[in-house]
């Protein structure tokens, strides 16, 4: 079956979806369209079962992608925070140099 071709017991097409449960991580599979609660109750797999082997690696390797993922988006936000500051510190001194440029000239005329 194509996944255009499947239609829920309402009778319309069926929306794809991916599962990211442990049991089933990546596995794909047909829902029916309507909102939960006014749903016909359609469900059925796209893609096969998976392995025993795949059902034990994938939730592990999603676990370490999403711990990267936090890490490399508090490693941002440390560099930009850093950025930040310091261009209010380069702000502040080359204001103050401008500042005291201006009164010594000031003072010299």
């Amino acid at each position: 079956m194509e996944s255009n071709e499947v239609y829920c017991y309402c009778g319309r097409r069926t929306k794809s979806a991916t599962s990211w449960t442990a049991k089933n991580s990546g596995r794909r599979f047909w829902v029916c369209l309507k909102p939960k609660g006014k749903d016909c109750g359609f469900f059925g797999w796209h893609d096969p079962e998976m392995c025993a082997r795949s059902k034990e690696v994938i939730p592990g390797l999603l676990c370490k992608l999403n711990s990267l993922e936090k890490k490399q988006k508090v490693e941002r936000r440390a560099f930009i925070f850093v950025i930040l500051v310091s261009s209010f510190v380069y702000w502040i001194v080359y204001a103050n140099l401008g500042t005291t440029t201006r009164k010594g000239n000031l003072e010299v005329l």
